[in-house]
């Protein structure tokens, strides 16, 4: 028999929409062809489809754990479709104020490069254009980054996620750091606090530690960046895609504002601490990184990108917040959003607002 299914179109706005939340063309086409005919089983649909049934399978229970489809409990191997308008529509929207945020962002540092460039000018410096470099080579990365490590002599600031001690990502590797400390260079490296879930990447950071770097961390960090000698500073070029290359940044006054965005991501860190898999007692405070979560999920974000802010897996994401339910007592999320503004969990520690006795 032949399909009807509508074909997904490569490139459309719904599918670069289901490509974010990790789906692919076969989970698409899955999604699309229960759409229309929901009576399919997981067997018609692979027949159907031309699928093999474990990518038919895979593809089910993916759309099952983003809502999108729902077994029906009077028979298991049938699957119900979730209106596309209401579920996709509500992704969607989280994806707008995820995308207005960063807009936001964007135009507030431009506002603020403004104000410095014009202070650089007022300054009788001469008018030139600022020495941004973009090295799209990871290769070329990485050879500029042990020149810019191996050249330091005064301060090498570091701000991470931690994935790079176990992937190979153009950011700056451990042992040129321990090099650097040898040489009596001062070592700050700013991490988030995702990295204690890996013994072998807190071990790989308390080792320069031991050396003599100063480590935090933070529930999360803007973009990742390595500044070298107050002079010099190397930011992604595609703060999403490590291998995208990077930006070499020599304008004093574009390092300036890195280092000010760098020194207020210092003020808030916490001393790094190790793996910790205890379940909290009920009513117990929650981490930096558990108020993060509470305030990115206030904020409208869906999990996804909770869990892409925090450099976490969804399954973490979900683990954290089934124990902060079970701290408050909460019976569902609404009900957990009301407690914990309530409690004023979404605020940062220390920022409680003071109130008359």
């Amino acid at each position: 028999m032949t399909s009807h299914a509508v074909q997904p179109a490569q490139g459309s706005p719904l599918s670069r929409l289901l490509q974010r939340l990790g789906f692919d063309t076969d989970t698409e086409l899955v999604y699309r062809t229960l759409l229309e005919q929901p009576s399919l089983t997981p067997e018609d649909l692979a027949a159907r489809l031309g699928l093999v049934q474990e990518t038919v399978h895979k593809a089910l229970t993916d759309l099952s754990d983003k809502a999108l489809l729902s077994q029906m409990p009077e028979a298991s191997h049938r699957w119900l479709p979730a209106d596309p308008e209401l579920r996709l529509g509500g992704l969607l929207a989280a994806e707008e104020v995820e995308i207005t945020r960063r807009w936001q962002a964007a135009q507030q540092a431009r506002r603020y490069i403004a104000k410095l460039a014009a202070t650089y000018k007022d300054a009788g410096f001469a008018e030139s254009v600022p020495d941004v470099e973009h090295v799209a080579d990871p290769e070329d990365v990485r050879k500029r980054m042990a020149a810019f490590l191996g050249g330091s002599s005064v301060e090498v600031a570091v701000m991470e996620t931690g994935m790079a001690l176990s992937t190979d990502t153009p950011v700056a590797p451990q042992p040129l750091l321990a090099e650097a400390l040898h040489r009596g260079v001062r070592v700050r490296a700013v991490y988030v606090e995702s990295i204690r879930n890996s013994l072998a990447a807190v071990e790989e950071v308390r080792e320069i530690v031991r050396t003599g770097a100063e480590v935090l961390t933070v529930p999360s960090i803007p973009f990742e960046l390595v500044a070298v000698d107050r002079s010099l500073a190397v930011i992604p070029f595609e703060m999403d895609d490590p291998c995208g290359g990077a930006l070499v940044v020599s304008n004093p006054s574009l390092v300036r504002v890195c280092y000010e965005l760098y020194e207020r991501v210092w003020e808030d860190a916490s001393p790094l601490a190790g793996p910790s898999r205890r379940r909290a007692a009920p009513g117990a405070e929650p981490t930096a990184q558990e108020r993060e979560l509470l305030r990115l999920l206030a904020m409208g974000y869906p999990d996804e990108v909770a869990a892409r802010q925090l450099c976490v897996s969804l399954r973490t994401v979900r683990r954290m917040m089934a124990g902060l339910m079970r701290r408050m007592g909460a019976k569902s999320r609404f009900q957990a959003g009301v407690k914990a503004t309530a409690l004023q969990w979404t605020q940062p520690a220390g920022a409680r607002e003071v109130t008359d006795s």
